[in-house]
């Protein structure tokens, strides 16, 4: 178990401090029940109705969506199911009409802030013809990613299967396996990123555990944060929610793998951007169309992503391996799809594919289609991380 006291206020200017604790006030609300994890983080079960997010001024009159009321082609009807997973199982569900949010202290608050404006720095310019381009700029080494990217158009929505690992990512390190979209628009940035993330200082283990984020960032200030961290994500399931570990991963030459289905996708009638996960198609929650603008999105892409932290040494990436051309040595994506204007699930020609690498790190390998219902178009990708100069 880790601990997480009070290692990143103390530096705190007094105001600083008082703005961090009445957020915390404003976002945990009294639960109706609550149950601790083996994590020690606490999961309070707060009415649907009067959860955290639905307080800020643009969401007073929200009404919220119970379901999606359409899983946009059937959630990947045509393909194979993905490999099961244990998926934590023995985690409690909250009561009927309460949804389960992990309870806010201000050290959470603290790292969020931090973490946040490095993913919307390493992604500012990930529409652009080099998304990579001054990722680290006056920060060398900070951020690394690879990326396979769609071309740009107008999506509604992206899915795949994505293979987890055991990895070793210590100290202020994350490590990231994620999908997103986004847009530009008057030129303020916007986007909308879930996938799954392994972090000692964010989760407090070495799990790996779902995630989502928004953001944005115009003329250089930008908002946004993770999970249930401010007001933005409507949580719907009453079990599965942002911050869900995913236990036990998969082992480098093991068999069988485990694999997270994650989609992102725009409801064609409320216009309202959910998240479904797992081979269940379990609709966690929402981003509320009116919050985050990422409508006819221009951009969406798989990625991996790292951030080394403050001794500037990279996290490993997916296997911690790079790929080598077999399937349980490396992460992967696999029955990679977008949705278009016909709200059908589409899989992706070859012409609609680049791949970017940051240098010296981690390397992307064999995107290609698979030909195999099972794989579809598949990529494989990591790295062991270390120093990468």
């Amino acid at each position: 178990m880790f601990s997480y006291g009070e290692s990143l206020t103390r530096s705190l200017s007094k105001e600083d401090d008082i703005e961090l604790e009445r957020k915390v006030q404003r976002l945990n609300k009294t639960p109706m029940k609550s149950f601790q994890l083996e994590n020690g983080r606490t999961i309070d079960c707060i009415d649907i109705n009067k959860q955290p997010t639905l307080d800020h001024p643009s969401l007073k009159n929200h009404i919220v969506q119970r379901k999606p009321t359409s899983y946009g082609g059937e959630i990947n009807k045509s393909s194979v199911k993905a490999s099961p997973s244990p998926l934590a199982s023995t985690r409690k569900s909250c009561p009927h009409g309460t949804v389960p949010i992990q309870r806010t202290t201000k050290d959470d608050l603290l790292k969020d802030r931090k973490i946040t404006n490095a993913f919307i720095k390493a992604h500012r310019n990930i529409d652009s013809t080099d998304p990579l381009k001054h990722v680290n700029a006056g920060t060398p080494n900070l951020n690394r990613h690879v990326i396979v990217r769609a071309v740009q158009g107008e999506y509604h929505g992206i899915s795949g299967i994505n293979s987890i690992y055991n990895i070793n990512v210590t100290g202020d390190k994350y490590s990231f396996n994620a999908m997103y979209v986004s847009n530009v628009y008057n030129s303020e940035l916007n986007l909308a990123v879930t996938g799954t993330m392994v972090s000692t200082e964010f989760n407090h283990d070495s799990n790996h555990h779902l995630f989502v984020f928004w953001g944005s960032e115009k003329h250089g200030k930008s908002r946004g944060c993770y999970n249930t961290l401010c007001e933005g994500f409507v949580q719907v399931d009453p079990r599965i929610s942002p911050g869900y570990a995913i236990t036990p991963a998969s082992v480098y030459n093991g068999d069988p793998l485990v694999e997270v289905k994650l989609k992102l996708y725009e409801d064609p009638a409320s216009g309202n951007w959910w998240i479904v996960f797992g081979e269940d198609n379990i609709a966690v929650g929402y981003y509320p169309k009116d919050f985050v603008d990422v409508y006819g999105a221009a951009t969406m892409a798989w990625e991996g992503y790292t951030h080394s932290g403050s001794d500037g040494v990279t996290p490993p990436l997916g296997s911690g391996h790079r790929p080598d051309h077999i399937h349980n040595h490396a992460a992967y994506y696999r029955d990679m799809r977008f949705i278009k204007d016909n709200l059908a699930e589409e899989i992706p020609r070859d012409n609609e594919l680049t791949t970017y690498v940051g240098p010296n790190c981690h390397s992307i390998d064999d995107l290609h289609y698979s030909g195999s219902p099972k794989w579809g178009y598949i990529f494989f990708y990591g790295g062991p991380g270390g120093d990468c100069t």
